[in-house]
């Protein structure tokens, strides 16, 4: 039953990881569109708060003995990937409502 604790936990880190490592991509590329304004500036706080809790969240799977699902996080940064290609109006750069 301790094994199945396991297994379950491993995966919900995992999950909660990836999920990390999206929104870091997506504050990320959300700063960069905003560099050099108030709003890059507190996006730059946020990508970095996300950095810090993701590999917060590393080292704590790590002590636990949990490995890294490398398929899982990779999904993540290309589904962020992907999230670019969406039409907006625009062919380059934020439509108005992009901050939305």
């Amino acid at each position: 039953m301790a094994e199945d604790g396991d297994r379950f936990l491993r995966i919900y880190m995992n999950d909660q990881l990836a999920l990390g490592i999206g929104w870091r991509e997506v504050a990320k590329r959300a700063r960069g569109e905003n560099d050099g304004t108030s709003l890059g500036e507190a996006l730059q706080r946020v990508a970095t708060g996300i950095s810090e809790d993701i590999e917060t969240f590393e080292a704590m799977m790590e002590r636990l003995g949990f490995g890294r699902d490398r398929v899982k996080t990779a999904a993540a940064t290309v589904a962020e990937r992907m999230g670019r290609l969406k039409l907006n109006g625009r062919i380059r750069g934020y439509s108005p409502l992009s901050r939305f």
